[in-house]
Parts: structure tokens; sequence; C-alpha cells
């Protein structure tokens, strides 16, 4: 009966991802991909894919990201949005990982990469 409802639940969750109204959260990452490749075929604004640009605006993206599913998740309800909220937290977390944090004059190294770990098969389970 377990299996069932596991199967269930997955199918229910492919239909929810693959439904137009839920397809604008695959379009972020699809359009990222589009303009990596088309700025090294084409060699243009070759800055945007350095590392240095990309871990200075990464975790920037990374909290809005997360500050749009939370607001989502809060208005629809729907298990999907919810669980992909919880990810882009994970993803934010580790965006964290060796980022030196001030509070009160003093810095504190911010070390994640276990967290995540723990978090992910959390997640998984």
């Amino acid at each position: 009966m377990k299996i069932k409802n596991f199967i269930s639940e997955v199918s229910i969750w492919f239909k929810q991802m693959f439904h137009i109204k839920n397809f604008w959260v695959l379009l972020p990452s699809l359009i990222a991909v589009l303009l990596v490749y088309t700025i090294h075929h084409f060699n243009i604004y070759s800055w945007i894919i350095t590392r240095d640009f990309n871990e200075n605006i990464a975790l920037w993206l990374v909290s809005m990201i997360f500050v749009i599913f939370l607001t989502k998740s809060l208005i629809s309800r729907d298990s999907l949005i919810i669980y992909l909220t919880v990810l882009v937290l994970v993803f934010f977390i580790r965006e964290l990982d060796d980022t030196v944090l001030t509070f009160f004059g003093s810095s504190y190294l911010f070390k994640s990469k276990k967290l995540v770990d723990c978090l992910l098969v959390g997640m998984g389970i």
C-alpha cells in the first residue's frame, strides 16, 4: 500500500512540475544556460562568465529567488513550491560557504558543506 502511495505522489509531482502554470520555475535555469552558451560561442561579454563575477552575484540572486519562492509558497500552499522553497534555502546556505560574516565587530568564517549534505539527505528522505 505504501508503494502505491509513493508512486501516486511522484506522479502528482511530475504532473504539477510540467503543468504550464508551474513551468515558470524552470525558466531561470533555462535562460542562464542559454546565456552562458551564447556568451561562450560568440565570445562577447566574457566578464559575465568569470568566477569572481559569479561568486559576487550568486548570493544576491539566490536570496532574491528564495524571497520569491517563499512568497509564492505562502500564497499558494502548493507542496511543490514549498519543496522548491526549502531547496532554494539549502542552495542559499551552500552559497554562504567560506563567507566571512561580521557581527558587532567580530568576523566569523561560515562553513556549510557538511550542513548542506545533511539537509539534502533529509530532503531526499
